[in-house]
């Protein structure tokens, strides 16, 4: 079913698998700093025939960055027919969430965006000149994603084969076999989705098969900021189709 088709049933793709409703998990508002104003972004979610959830950057250095912001956020999101997520920056330095409000969230989405690699800090979404190893690079963002699987109370692991710009093509090569086997059983251990990312095309198909057999659950989300990308979930329903992904096989937000 494509994205502008009517809201009823579920969604079939060519391999006849079917989803029970299409939703694109993984979405940002202008609480991101980028993206729209509710209302605006539910409007544009309506007629694109996708049930969205909600998951604004949360972190000391984001807008969203203490409990008090995030219940007041909560409250905005409670009007409107979407699931409630947050995307929880997993930098070094961890953003504790209360009890109270993890018990207010549908799920909690994780984020990798920066880190240490030796001395130096690295960014995954900034372009630039990268001066490591991009196997140091790779072994670095494998053992923060793990860790956090192991230590945040993670629902869903967004865009986990995200490398810097510069690194980007490659990362079919750079992610060895043993690491994406490491990540889908600390996935399935830890009853953590490993999403699949429509606006970013992320992982590659090989990661994908390779989670599916260490029992790891997908997610499906677009990563979407800007109005063209809300409910980009063509890359994700493809994989779903031609590997018919079952439902029980996909983490549902609720």
């Amino acid at each position: 079913r494509s994205r502008g088709d009517d809201r009823g049933g579920g969604a079939r793709g060519a391999g006849g698998v079917i989803l029970d409703r299409l939703v694109d998990l993984h979405v940002h508002s202008a609480a991101s700093g980028q993206g729209l104003e509710l209302p605006a972004l539910l409007e544009l979610a309506d007629r694109r025939g996708v049930r969205i959830g909600v998951a604004d950057h949360v972190g000391a250095e984001h807008a969203l960055a203490s409990d008090a912001r995030l219940h007041e956020h909560l409250d905005e999101l409670a009007d409107y027919p979407v699931l409630k997520a947050i995307e929880l920056e997993l930098a070094d330095e961890p953003f504790a969430l209360s009890r109270d409000l993890l018990g207010r969230l549908d799920y909690v989405v994780g984020g990798l965006h920066e880190l240490r690699v030796g001395p130096r800090t690295v960014s995954l979404v900034e372009p630039g000149r990268l001066p490591h190893d991009p196997d140091e690079v790779v072994q670095a963002v494998v053992d923060r994603l793990v860790a956090a699987m192991e230590q945040e109370p993670l629902d869903v692991l967004a865009h986990p084969t995200l490398l810097p710009p510069a690194l980007r093509g490659r990362a079919a090569e750079l992610f060895h076999d043993d690491h994406l086997d490491r990540l889908g059983r600390t996935a399935a251990e830890c009853g953590v989705a490993l999403e699949v990312t429509g606006r970013l095309r992320l992982p590659h198909e090989g990661a994908v098969l390779r989670w599916l057999a260490a029992g790891a659950t997908l997610a499906i989300g677009s990563a979407g900021r800007e109005p063209a990308e809300v409910g980009e979930l063509a890359y994700p329903l493809d994989l779903v189709e031609r590997f018919r992904i079952g439902s029980d096989r996909l983490f549902r937000g609720d």
